[in-house]
């Protein structure tokens, strides 16, 4: 498959074996430092899960595009920074609109809506911090040195100077006569 369909589809596939990986760590660490699996526990393997799939997808396309032309070790570190930061920032998204749902119900009306959305953004920053991310550390860490050593390997497209493809230059004479000397 050639094309964008085929890149979005390399892409979906990164994404659903990164998401699994990620929610192996997540469970493999949960059984580390909790010993079990509750129903709250339940749902922030989903919503890990969801935000490694979403930052998955989003780190294949973003690398992709970004490391053409750069060497291996380049390609490495740019996979690294980007699973890393791309899945803790979509997780904490998530969690955010899981709490945001939730406590929405006693917000006030518009000027301080903007000061309670700030605060539980904040709040699911440092529970996430503190909560979540030790449970995802232990196991996640090799985890992601193997899914950005792979992302890395994948062939990226050249830029068309690499390739041997020199930009056309119009002539000055393009669409003209020819002339009659």
């Amino acid at each position: 498959m050639t094309g964008h369909k085929g890149v979005l589809l390399r892409a979906a596939n990164f994404a659903a074996v990164y998401a699994a990986m990620v929610a192996a760590a997540f469970v493999g660490g949960a059984f580390l430092i909790r010993r079990g699996i509750d129903g709250r526990l339940g749902t922030a393997i989903i919503l890990f899960t969801l935000g490694a799939f979403i930052a998955g997808f989003a780190a294949a396309l973003l690398h992709r595009r970004w490391s053409r032309g750069r060497p291996a070790t380049a390609r490495f570190a740019l996979a690294f920074l980007l699973l890393a930061i791309l899945t803790v920032a979509f997780d904490v998204l998530l969690f955010f609109v899981q709490y945001a749902s939730y406590y929405a119900q006693w917000w006030p009306g518009f000027p301080w809506v903007l000061f309670t959305a700030t605060f539980t953004g904040l709040g699911v920053a440092f529970y996430y911090g503190t909560l979540a991310l030790p449970l995802l550390l232990p196991l996640g860490v090799p985890l992601l040195f193997a899914a950005s050593w792979y992302l890395a390997r994948l062939p990226t497209p050249l830029i068309p100077a690499q390739a041997g493809i020199q930009p056309q230059t119009p002539s000055p004479r393009r669409g003209l006569p020819p002339s009659r000397e």
